[in-house]
């Protein structure tokens, strides 16, 4: 039996996207904290998460950012979950105080096995990027 899919909308920013996402059916929103187009502070993402529908889960979504540093924005905005994109190492994994979602990029035949994360967190994301076929 196959399990139920989940959905995660991210890089949300606005107050009328929130308004919106609550009310479709979703699992799951992601809000950057890594330099991009759509970064947020800790401040704005937390103004954002008070909005969100208490049945959808707040996702922090980081790039090799200090541990500690992620650990004081997940408690200053009451994130549900952290997903990890950059080189976190296994050890990172377990440092954080959420459960963490683990992004790994597969570039080539010799990328780090992905499988060294089971029991570590029990969702990988895998970034596969195929150019090397």
């Amino acid at each position: 039996m196959l399990a139920k899919r989940k959905i995660k909308i991210c890089g949300i920013t606005r107050k009328d996207e929130i308004i919106g996402i609550n009310k479709l059916q979703v699992d799951y929103v992601g809000f950057i904290f890594a330099p991009s187009k759509r970064q947020l502070s800790p401040f704005q993402a937390r103004e954002l998460i008070k909005l969100l529908n208490p049945r959808i889960k707040a996702v922090g979504v980081f790039v090799n950012e200090n541990i500690d540093k992620v650990n004081e924005i997940v408690d200053y905005c009451n994130l549900d979950i952290v997903q990890l994109h950059g080189d976190e190492t296994n050890d990172d994994c377990l440092k954080v105080s959420r459960p963490v979602w683990k992004s790994v990029a597969i570039k080539d035949r010799v990328s780090p096995p992905f499988i060294q994360l089971i029991g570590v967190s029990p969702h990988v994301i895998i970034n596969l990027i195929i150019n090397f076929i």
